[in-house]
């Protein structure tokens, strides 16, 4: 049989991309929008935000899914450890065509210093979490995802073979600190069609908008009491305000841990409500839907607003500039609390219509 010199795995750009983990995955299930909206819609609705710590080296807010575990239906999961990958392939490349070949999708760390388009090509070490979905024999490259200069947005692009077998081989070995297992490889492969039988959940919704309201720790549903997600001391929904704020003055003091996602996070989470919105007129869930869709409006442009003044002020390291966010982000929390009482007031099963 003739082998094949081109495959190139079909990818749609994804409306959340504060972080590479959630951009993959809905940068594939999204080829199949009418399977995937109403399992997204049920989920990405609790944000978690752990507390201050000196020890930690950047701070994190993001979206509480589905469950730690992160099981998406539309997606099957799988790992490969790298000693499997090292002595059972030539190369990582090898590894990786012969894969997409298959239908999988491969995500991995590399090391971003060796990559051609990355932010920190030829400058400094980086190690980020980057997806392939095709490759080209003549070209002798390969296609994959991430967060490239010169905006450092998420973006498709090519790399050579020869810079991602280096950039791979060289990961986790900085001399920075580095868990084992983000040198593995995640394989994702979408669920057959036929089999997927995922059906939007109203109950699990109201749920999820409830604990994100009361700042309630989602994860006491999901885990045993004596799991560490159950144990560690986070904040949760509307209290993941109050966490930023925490956080804003000591990563001044801190400049390596200055990291804009958390509030591009916020930001991505008011955008989906806007989509989650629409949802649920259409689908004949929420009543006044105009007016909450428009106070989300305010609230999304107020979060963007945020977070340029976050960068403004973390980039001139102006103390004075960072006060703005803090009153900013008072005045958004209550904004939230207020159109959210008012959307739980105007949501309805279908069941009643």
């Amino acid at each position: 049989m003739e082998t094949r010199q081109s495959k190139k795995l079909p990818v749609v750009y994804p409306f959340i991309t504060s972080y590479a983990h959630h951009a993959h995955r809905l940068s594939i299930i999204l080829n199949h929008p009418e399977d995937a909206l109403p399992w997204v819609f049920n989920n990405f609705i609790q944000l978690e935000m752990p507390k201050y710590d000196e020890t930690q080296n950047d701070v994190k807010l993001d979206f509480l899914v589905d469950n730690r575990r992160y099981t998406c239906p539309l997606i099957e999961d799988y790992f490969y450890p790298r000693e499997i990958i090292e002595t059972q392939w030539n190369s990582f490349t090898d590894f990786l065509i012969d894969n997409i070949e298959a239908g999988f999708y491969l995500a991995t760390m590399l090391n971003e210093r060796y990559v051609k388009g990355t932010l920190v090509y030829n400058e400094r070490d980086h190690e980020s979490f980057n997806m392939f979905f095709g490759y080209d024999r003549a070209k002798e490259t390969i296609d994959f995802a991430g967060f490239l200069a010169p905006e450092g947005k998420y973006k498709y692009i090519s790399a050579s073979w020869e810079e991602l077998n280096r950039s791979y081989g060289i990961v986790g070995t900085s001399g920075r600190p580095f868990h084992d297992m983000f040198r593995d490889v995640r394989a994702f492969k979408p669920v057959d069609q036929s089999l997927y039988n995922f059906e939007f959940q109203y109950s699990e919704m109201v749920r999820f908008f409830e604990e994100y309201l009361n700042s309630t720790n989602t994860h006491l549903r999901y885990e045993y009491p004596k799991d560490q997600y159950c144990k560690k001391i986070f904040f949760y929904g509307l209290d993941v305000y109050q966490g930023l704020i925490d956080h804003l003055f000591k990563l001044l003091e801190r400049p390596n841990a200055i990291d804009h996602r958390p509030f591009y996070c916020l930001y991505d989470h008011k955008s989906l409500m806007l989509m989650r919105t629409e949802f649920l007129k259409k689908h004949r869930y929420l009543h006044n839907s105009e007016l909450i869709y428009d106070r989300y409006v305010e609230i999304r442009d107020d979060c963007w607003n945020i977070l340029m003044l976050f960068l403004k002020g973390t980039i001139s390291k102006r103390v004075e500039l960072l006060q703005p966010v803090v009153d900013l982000l008072n005045r958004t929390k209550d904004k939230e609390r207020e159109v959210l009482e008012l959307l739980m007031k105007n949501l309805h099963p279908i069941a009643s219509h």
